[in-house]
């Protein structure tokens, strides 16, 4: 087997509460949010069905790529949404900032952000990976639509 290749989630106990899970290669899920998502608060907010529990059967370092499909639909003039990936209970750090940002400056203006985090996950210990939103100005509203909103696990070497 080449040194960089690690067999990973080789069958994980995939479970998606609510989101379709659909594996670009066996083992490598795809996790779709399956409804639209009001964000109004200053805390996070699940986004409906974006959730999944696995346990790698070894140690391993994964790449997560999200997309927020986000619109605001009532703003404030200083309001932005943070999409964040939550791991059992925990709000990941990405570089300087905490999740992808979006601030519209105005209502209608939809757009996809992306968002990258690496973890370090143990084999045989479970996770829980969700996304969220907030908003800094609880006085604004996104809506985060289904269409767009996901994210994907990949290997990313051991460590």
């Amino acid at each position: 087997m080449p040194r960089n290749h690690i067999p990973i989630l080789l069958v994980l106990s995939l479970t998606s509460a609510f989101g379709r899970c659909a594996p670009k290669k066996a083992g490598i899920p795809e996790i779709a949010a399956n409804a639209a998502t009001a964000v109004s608060r200053t805390t996070a907010t699940d986004i409906n069905g974006a959730t999944i529990t696995l346990m790698p059967s070894s140690d391993v370092r994964v790449q997560v790529t999200a997309t927020f499909d986000v619109v605001a639909t009532t703003y404030a003039v200083g309001s932005v949404f943070v999409g964040e990936l939550v791991v059992n209970g925990i709000a990941q750090p990405s570089g300087a900032s905490a999740g992808a940002i979006f601030d519209p400056g105005g209502t209608k203006l939809r757009v996809t952000v992306p968002q990258v985090w690496t973890l370090m996950l143990s084999g045989g210990a479970s996770y829980t990976l969700k996304l969220t939103g907030r908003v800094n100005l609880a006085s604004s509203i996104y809506n985060v639509a289904a269409t767009h909103t996901r994210f994907s696990i990949v290997p990313a070497g051991g460590f």
